[in-house]
């Protein structure tokens, strides 16, 4: 079993959406190495950031049930992506060494863990606008591979206030705002467990806003097709400015993410079509210390 950071960098891999995390997002079965993924996050609130990385392989024959889907959207909704993911909790990951993570306010230096997976949580590990450089010595299957990204700017959610409880009903439009100069991107993601057929999948609907908009609508239609009339457990809202990049060797496909996210506090009764206790105002699914 997967510790509780352990399962929460996956989860965060997936509902991203970063091709690494679910097959190759393709659902192409050419890779002939393997995947992986480094997430270095940071939340607003100084006592929040996370370095989470991990590496496997999947043989091609088992390739499509791990590759997550796409729900097919209206045309008004296309800025928007609802995606319904295999949980991929039962992956054998692979060592891939010592991972360095500096450019930024400190040194990262990541050895793997008891699940073979790599994970920091900590205080601040940038400002924003530094050249983030990442390292991968490589194991004994995982080849050596680096990959720089510059961070984006400070990204704070003004309206709801994220840190204060909030309700949550996946029926309605969910609308936040935002504060921080500079251009680009924003995500608003709501993502969240779904039981189907007897077995859990990860679903997430996330919606894109250019970032000097200074507000974003996850519109209800959305929302709904992702509860696909279910009900989502453990619901999870959250706000990012996030910088994306690809690499690896030849046959591996990692997927890099650097950025500022903030997750919003769900008051537990999630409203029509969700559930769950209260969230953390710092990372996605971070509430409380890491670990079991």
């Amino acid at each position: 079993m997967l510790s509780r950071l352990a399962r929460v960098s996956l989860g965060i891999c997936l509902t991203a959406g970063l091709p690494a995390c679910s097959g190759d997002g393709s659902g192409r079965s050419d890779r002939t190495g393997g995947y992986g993924y480094v997430i270095v996050l940071q939340s607003p609130d100084p006592e929040y950031g996370l370095c989470a990385a991990g590496y496997w392989r999947a043989p091609s024959a088992d390739l499509e049930a791990r590759t997550c889907d796409e729900v097919e959207l209206d045309e008004a909704d296309q800025d928007c992506q609802v995606t319904n993911c295999p949980a991929n909790d039962d992956l054998e990951y692979l060592p891939a060494g010592t991972l360095t993570v500096e450019g930024g306010l400190r040194q990262l230096e990541l050895t793997p863990d008891e699940d073979v997976l790599y994970s920091d949580f900590g205080g601040l590990i940038f400002e924003g606008g530094e050249e983030i450089d990442i390292e991968v010595t490589g194991g004994d299957t995982v080849p050596p591979h680096s990959a720089s990204v510059v961070a984006p700017a400070r990204i704070e959610a003004t309206q709801p206030d994220f840190t204060q409880p909030m309700p949550l009903d996946l029926s309605q439009d969910f609308t936040a705002s935002w504060d921080g100069a500079g251009t680009g991107r924003v995500s608003l993601t709501v993502s969240g467990e779904l039981l189907t057929g007897g077995t859990t999948r990860y679903v997430s609907a996330r919606c894109e806003f250019l970032r000097e908009s200074g507000q974003g609508t996850i519109p209800a239609s959305v929302l709904h097709a992702m509860t696909d009339g279910g009900e989502v457990e453990s619901p999870h809202v959250w706000l990012e400015a996030a910088e994306e990049s690809e690499t690896g060797p030849p046959g591996w496909n990692v997927g890099i993410r650097v950025g500022w996210s903030q997750e919003a506090r769900i008051e537990s009764d999630g409203g029509a079509g969700g559930s769950g206790g209260e969230q953390t105002g710092g990372l996605p699914g971070t509430a409380g210390a890491p670990g079991d």
